[in-house]
């Protein structure tokens, strides 16, 4: 390959074999990261999105008896609830066929697959700082804020979430065999190797579409001439035929599933309006970073846009560039910068394919440029600054504490559906969003219940719960003061069904009647 960096430590080892003395530092990340999120093994489920893609999703069920190849098949050649996620669905038919046929029986096993997945993330951070030549405890405490940091919790305490910790892992990997090929030893072979990590990235989630363009910044950093057509066409081009297909097989899927601007609409966004809101999304994601402060799993689009957002909008392009040509000759700089952006852009909801404006679980990969600004910045400190190790280790110290404190209190969160949208409800006290789905579950455990025994009485408790669930999401209403006519029948029918069931016939037949009456309505 074309102007290879020669600077780079060829006496690095390949990715099964490390320096002895970088036992200490892998060994810490992974005992630390595995106690920050030890509990994690303890949470159950949640009823939001774990029932669809694992515990009643009828294309696994065939996995509970026998393996299926056409089962297999299948999650290649279709798309699962607005996602294209073939490898993810893989290992849950793994676990399902090996393990746990009975998912509803064994959450410690889903919980500790994604645990160890991230701890493989963790580690997979340091050996990419490490080909950087960033020194071993420099990279120990980059990797160690991106494996503790409680914006990682969502992506791992939600089982649903494999996705992230599963794309990441092979993103990371393709990353790592990518510098490998520019050492000029089995170059061939450490190329293919990323390509083969960049495929499968991209078979778990559809964010790996950002990995091309990392590719060219680590092109930059590592003084490469990025810009050349031989470096930035033909060497890259699988992967920007990876990114295109990918791209496009997933905006198909959210067209034909009209999930693709729905929000937008729904909120009445000009092109102005979502263009502020990615630039605040884009400002809070890095302030998160630092402080992550009020973490939620939902965070719906406000009516209109704050003035704040609008003050991003022409300050954020304006502050970058200009930090860009403060700092042109600091390539650590602007790569972390550079990688951050890459890999948060698609997910600014600009284009709105979902009903919330920013997501704590978007930043998995993304934070990971922050994490080599983070990890730059104590290894520039330690050298500068000899005679002040013992404060900043001390500083940092305080920090790591600090962030463990916080991602302790977040998984708790994730405990259990009822903490999971009880916590949602506190920070959020005008949204319909967390009553429907406390509704919509004990609902879910109210039907169960009556078709195993057929005797509502038994049920009257989760009844009572659902239709108070459903009664608040009804008078909140939908986005922020913006019904959705949609979601306001569907709590109506719903509520109808647990009234049914209760044997209140007269309101569940207003129930009805209502709902019938908002879908019959003009749409505007």
């Amino acid at each position: 390959m074309p102007n290879r960096p020669t600077y780079l430590d060829h006496s690095a080892k390949s990715f099964f074999r490390f320096p002895d003395n970088n036992w200490l530092p892998i060994a810490l990340l992974i005992i630390i990261t595995f106690i920050a999120l030890f509990p994690c093994l303890g949470l159950g489920f949640v009823w939001w999105d774990d029932q669809w893609y694992l515990l009643n999703n009828k294309a696994l069920d065939a996995f509970a008896h026998t393996w299926s190849w056409g089962a297999v098949h299948r999650f290649f050649v279709t798309s699962g609830y607005g996602n294209y996620i073939p490898l993810t669905m893989c290992t849950y038919a793994i676990e399902k066929y090996f393990f746990a046929p009975d998912p509803y029986l064994n959450p410690f096993l889903f919980h500790l697959d994604n645990v160890l997945l991230h701890i493989g993330c963790t580690l997979c951070v340091f050996f990419l700082f490490l080909q950087f030549n960033i020194k071993k405890w420099s990279s120990f405490m980059g990797a160690l804020i991106f494996g503790i940091h409680p914006m990682r919790v969502e992506s791992v305490a939600w089982v649903t979430e494999r996705k992230d910790v599963l794309y990441a892992l092979f993103f990371l990997l393709a990353l790592i065999a990518y510098v490998h090929s520019l050492k000029g030893k089995r170059e061939v072979l450490w190329y293919f190797l990323a390509i083969l990590c960049s495929l499968l990235a991209c078979f778990a989630k559809v964010q790996a579409v950002s990995l091309p363009l990392c590719l060219v910044a680590i092109d930059f950093y590592l003084k490469r001439k990025w810009y050349s057509p031989q470096i930035l066409l033909y060497e890259k081009l699988p992967w920007w035929i990876f990114s295109l297909g990918f791209g496009l097989v997933n905006v198909n899927i959210l067209k034909t599933q009209k999930i693709l601007g729905s929000a937008g609409m729904r909120m009445h966004y000009s092109l102005i309006d979502k263009l502020a809101t990615g630039a605040w999304s884009y400002v809070v994601y890095i302030a998160k970073f630092i402080y992550p402060w009020q973490m939620q799993p939902y965070y719906p689009y406000p009516l209109h846009p704050p003035l704040i957002a609008y003050i991003f909008l022409v300050a954020l392009p304006l502050s970058i560039v200009a930090l860009l040509w403060w700092q042109r000759r600091n390539r650590s700089l602007i790569f972390g910068i550079i990688f951050f952006t890459c890999n948060i852009v698609f997910v600014l909801q600009i284009l709105s394919a979902s009903d919330v404006f920013m997501v704590d679980r978007f930043t998995y990969v993304a934070y990971i440029g922050l994490c080599f600004l983070a990890a730059i910045a104590v290894n520039k400190a330690a050298e500068s600054l000899p005679n002040t190790r013992l404060f900043l280790f001390s500083a940092i110290a305080i920090y790591i504490t600090f962030l463990c404190f916080l991602n302790g209190r977040q998984v708790q969160v994730w405990q259990n559906t009822p903490s999971l949208w009880a916590h949602y409800n506190a920070a959020n006290p005008t949204s319909y969003y967390g009553y429907g789905q406390l509704g919509g579950y004990y609902r879910s455990r109210a039907l169960h219940k009556f078709w195993e025994s057929f005797q509502p009485a038994n049920d009257a408790y989760l009844v009572k719960l659902s239709v108070y669930n459903y009664s608040m999401a009804l008078a909140k209403d939908s986005i922020n003061g913006c019904p959705i006519p949609q979601v306001t029948a569907r709590l109506y029918n719903e509520r109808a069904s647990m009234y049914i069931l209760s044997g209140l016939t007269e309101p569940a037949h207003n129930d009805s009647l209502k709902a019938r009456h908002i879908m019959q309505q003009p749409s505007h």
